[in-house]
């Protein structure tokens, strides 16, 4: 393993599993501007049953891969967070393409003594997606949720004190809206940049991750109570306002089909056609350079 030559300027978490066909993008795209040592990166394998941590050895041997018996991505955060001692710390999801520059403008954006976290705007990357699938994403782009100090869709970061905030972590399934909901909008901060994101291609895959995601949000409503939770009318009003316009009603009716469908799986807890688990449709092509 490479000696970093200087101390790092932040720490960047990688959660990865069974993530091969994305990590090298990944690293290749946070790393292809660093000067050496400026990031501590540990990716933290976890369950992996494909050759992620070879490939990380071969392509960033100067990067730390933890190799993690158990699945899971709450203790893949927990395991890396015992491996680095420097802040800022940005959490970065393999599947997720993120510059060297926009990683410096998150560094920099969170020298504050204060509790902050921050993220880049995020851009998706619609390629191989189907006709009804970009239909739902045209109005949830729009989502007023994903104006200025949204953070999360793959890419969040901490200073210190935000962190002691958030550490240790809770065993959560969405731990993007975790960070969401423990600061406040005036402790989040978009940076400059943006970072790259390939979203579920299919409905079905949308109808999965949306119940993924949903489940995450009741169980954060269940385990932590105090933090509060998004609310819906800003979001209902924007749709409806869409309605306006006879030209959005085929956007409107595929983004509310899969809105409440997803929220209805993810309310009963029930295995369905849909299944369970992540989005595996995204993983299937390299997003466009950041």
């Amino acid at each position: 393993m490479t000696v970093p030559s200087v101390r790092p300027s932040a720490s960047v978490v990688i959660p990865a599993h069974n993530e091969a066909a994305v990590i090298e993008r990944c690293l290749s795209s946070l790393l292809a501007g660093a000067e050496p040592g400026e990031w501590d990166v540990v990716v933290a394998a976890n369950g992996c049953l494909d050759d992620t941590v070879a490939r990380v050895g071969r392509s960033a041997p100067m990067v730390r891969c933890l190799d993690l018996p158990a699945a899971g991505k709450v203790g893949a955060l927990r395991a890396a967070d015992e491996a680095l001692v420097v802040f800022p710390r940005i959490y970065l999801d393999a599947d997720v393409v993120l510059s060297t520059e926009a990683a410096r403008a998150l560094r920099d954006g969170l020298a504050s003594e204060e509790p902050r976290t921050a993220a880049p705007a995020m851009h998706l990357d619609l390629t191989g997606c189907s006709r009804p699938a970009r239909a739902y994403y045209r109005v949830w782009q729009g989502l007023p949720v994903f104006g200025p100090g949204y953070v999360g869709s793959g890419v969040y970061a901490v200073n210190e004190a935000g962190h002691r905030r958030l550490a240790p972590w809770p065993s959560v399934v969405n731990d993007d809206e975790y960070v969401r909901r423990t600061f406040l909008p005036t402790e989040r901060l978009t940076t400059d940049g943006h970072f790259i994101v390939a979203p579920a291609r299919t409905v079905r895959a949308l109808l999965r991750r949306g119940r993924r995601t949903r489940s995450g949000g009741h169980g954060l409503d269940s385990q932590l109570p105090q933090l509060e939770g998004s609310s819906g009318g800003a979001s209902l009003r924007y749709v409806t306002g869409l309605l306006k316009d006879p030209r959005q009603w085929g956007d409107v009716a595929m983004f509310l089909f899969v809105t409440i469908a997803a929220r209805s799986w993810a309310k009963t807890g029930r295995r369905s056609a849909i299944g369970w688990g992540r989005d595996d449709s995204s993983r299937k092509a390299d997003p466009t350079r950041a």
